[in-house]
């Protein structure tokens, strides 16, 4: 490609003249868009390409999730199998994605979890559709919306109620055990008002 666009063996070429080249032989962009990679590929800020500018592209790999396609299909597949293994998102979520507490997951960590889940399905496609956004993190509210947002109100309601969620516990653990049983728990957050 460098040869067909630097005709006379300047070594450099001007981003006019790469953008030209480019569409001249059939890149599929917009004079927009092959304006902007110009610049973007002018990494050291010369006015111009060099070869060592634009050679790194050769052996680039990119993220799996940047050259796939949303597959909505593959995101219910891998929460059909959060659910499957670990009876509720929340669970597969504080478990294999969100194991540092972050409150989100990056590409990285979700490849961990996904190999931890065992999960065959389209993995990249499966993280596009679950991060709509393009943030580059999925967060609980991605993965499961509805377990998020009762999460939330019960964080809300610990707050308002008692100054935190610490400070509820210690309330709702009448018998000072250290520990609530399922039983305990809902009717301590009915006694006290969250639904």
């Amino acid at each position: 490609m460098w040869r067909v666009l630097d005709k006379r063996g300047k070594v450099r070429i001007s981003h006019e003249l790469f953008s030209k080249g480019c569409l001249a032989n059939g890149l599929n962009f917009t004079e927009k868009e092959i304006k902007d990679l110009s610049e973007w590929l002018d990494w050291r800020h010369q006015k111009c390409l060099t070869f060592e500018d634009v050679q790194f592209v050769d052996t680039w790999k990119a993220p799996a999730y940047l050259i796939a396609n949303p597959d909505p299909q593959g995101a219910e597949a891998l929460r059909k199998v959060m659910i499957d293994k670990y009876g509720h998102c929340l669970r597969a979520w504080r478990t294999v994605m969100d194991k540092d507490n972050s409150n989100t997951c990056n590409w990285d960590e979700f490849q961990q979890a996904v190999k931890t889940l065992k999960f065959t399905g389209n993995v990249a496609g499966a993280w596009l559709s679950l991060d709509e956004d393009l943030s580059g993190c999925i967060s609980l509210g991605e993965i499961d919306p509805k377990s998020n947002q009762i999460l939330v109100e019960f964080k809300k309601w610990a707050d308002s109620e008692f100054g935190g969620v610490r400070a509820a516990f210690k309330v709702l653990d009448r018998d000072k055990s250290g520990e609530l049983t399922m039983q305990e728990f809902r009717h301590a957050v009915l006694t006290f008002g969250f639904n």
